[in-house]
């Protein structure tokens, strides 16, 4: 008497993981290059509130800028990015990434194809882009991407450090 077989078939190949999956499976970049001595803590720590703003702001969204689904705007819970922010994110996004970045889309790395300060330290920071790839996507030396990246950076900590002082002055003035 012939039996069968339970249980599921075997395939020969894996699926493949999907773009999301691969992108968590890579090291982050910012990481690799403190303990390179590329960036100090302060412009790493910067790197990463850059990331989780632009995330924040983000959620939600589909790629293409729209609401998440229909369903909200048929039953009127649509709320914008601001609605779903806590107070810090928002004070993160209003007192520094939105000067930072307003001044730092306007510092031009290369016209064709276009790079700013701005978008290049998203590309690292947020989208986890390496520096060595980048260099060669936008034919800019390598060292140039990582003064770049320092300089914008350096910035973010400067309104970081600005934002805690005026912090500090409306606690103690209370």
């Amino acid at each position: 008497m012939k039996t069968k077989k339970r249980g599921r078939p075997k395939r020969e190949k894996g699926i493949a993981p999907t773009p999301e999956t691969l992108a968590k499976l890579q090291p982050n970049v910012l990481p690799s290059l403190v303990y390179n001595g590329i960036l100090d803590l302060d412009q790493e720590k910067a790197g990463e509130e850059i990331a989780h703003v632009y995330h924040t702001l983000h959620r939600g969204l589909l790629p293409a800028g729209g609401i998440e689904n229909d369903r909200s705007i048929a039953t009127g819970t649509l709320r914008d990015p601001f609605a779903r922010m806590s107070t810090g994110e928002r004070n993160a996004w209003e007192f520094t990434y939105k000067p930072w970045a307003n001044s730092e889309s306007k510092k031009l790395i290369r016209k064709r194809p276009r790079l700013c300060r701005w978008k290049l330290t998203l590309l690292i920071t947020h989208e986890n882009e390496k520096p060595e790839v980048l260099a060669v996507r936008y034919q800019v030396e390598y060292p140039k991407i990582i003064r770049y990246l320092k300089d914008s950076l350096n910035e973010y900590v400067y309104l970081m450090q600005n934002n805690k002082q005026r912090s500090s002055n409306v606690h103690t003035m209370s």
